[in-house]
């Protein structure tokens, strides 16, 4: 079938045996409406697009390299020989070293990365009571003989004091007893001595043996101790005169 021939204005079309106006024949306008391109499809309608949907950050943790082994951490030397300084009889200067060894040893061992060992730790503490030890020591050499001198002055003082106070009523009966042999001639008793001024000592006990023209002899006593004085000798002693 050979298509319909229209005219340049598309009013009419060729039939094969004459012009007819295209919109008065139905087969003209069948044949234009043919001709005719087709109507464009309508524009679909437009679709809201949807939210974009966004993921929650999610920390990923780092990787980690796998540790199939630990380095151990070396045997600590320096504080086995600070250990062993503390069996040097050296008077103290052992343990003093044996501290000073386990510090430094420490410390290079944290320099390293490590913990400080128990070795270091057990020669400080050896060192330390060792040290107080010797110290506690020298302080009782250095003071417990001045305690024992001490204590043996005190157990002495009583009988030092018993002769000071039995010393000074014999000075003072001997002076009474010059100064009577002056005045009469003759040395007197006790209550010669009394009437002359003799004043005793508190606890001491004056007595006066004998007294004659030639001589006489005191006793004094004082907490036990008893010391006689002779006039022919004029010493203080405790032998008895008589």
């Amino acid at each position: 079938m050979t298509a319909p021939q229209l005219s340049p204005g598309r009013d009419w079309w060729w039939t094969g045996s004459a012009w007819v106006a295209a919109a008065s024949d139905p087969d003209g306008a069948a044949a234009l409406a043919a001709l005719e391109p087709p109507a464009p499809a309508p524009a679909p309608a437009p679709v809201a697009p949807e939210p974009a949907w966004t993921a929650a950050p999610v920390a990923v943790p780092a990787p980690v390299a796998p540790q199939y082994w630990q380095q151990l951490p070396p045997f600590d030397t320096l504080g086995l020989v600070a250990l062993l300084c503390n069996l040097m009889p050296i008077f103290a200067l052992g343990n003093i070293a044996a501290i000073v060894l386990s510090k430094r040893a420490d410390r290079a061992r944290v320099q390293q990365g490590f913990a400080p060992s128990g070795v270091a730790l057990a020669a400080r503490i050896v060192g330390w009571v060792l040290t107080s030890i010797i110290a506690l020591c020298i302080i009782a050499a250095i003071f417990i003989p001045v305690f024992l001198s001490q204590r043996h002055l005190g157990q002495h003082a009583g009988p030092t004091a018993v002769s000071a106070a039995i010393e000074g009523d014999a000075r003072q009966a001997v002076g009474i007893e010059s100064s009577y042999y002056q005045q009469f001639g003759t040395f007197t008793t006790m209550p010669g001595l009394l009437a002359h001024g003799f004043a005793p000592t508190a606890g001491v006990t004056t007595e006066v043996r004998h007294a004659d023209r030639s001589s006489y002899c005191l006793q004094l006593s004082n907490a036990g101790a008893n010391l006689f004085f002779d006039s022919t000798t004029g010493l203080l002693s405790q032998t008895p005169c008589r």
